[in-house]
């Protein structure tokens, strides 16, 4: 799968924009998961497996868009 990385053609505050809802994303997701492992440790049941790996691969995409971005924000403000 490839992820568009490209954020050339927005504006500044386009950028900020989206790290915020991608910061936003990561949260919820790290939530989920959180939660998902704490329900295991207390002794419940597993997740979904293919729930918890779609989860923990959605996790790392937005990582990688959230660098990115970082990165495009760090190149403006130079």
């Amino acid at each position: 799968m490839k992820i568009d990385t490209d954020f050339s053609h927005l504006t500044l505050t386009e950028i900020e924009d989206k790290k915020l809802e991608v910061s936003t994303k990561i949260a919820e997701i790290r939530s989920q998961l959180g939660y998902a492992k704490a329900e295991v440790a207390d002794g419940g049941e597993y997740s979904d497996p293919v729930w918890f790996r779609k989860a923990t691969d959605a996790l790392a995409i937005h990582g990688v868009i959230h660098q990115a971005l970082s990165l495009e924000q760090g190149r403006r403000k130079r």
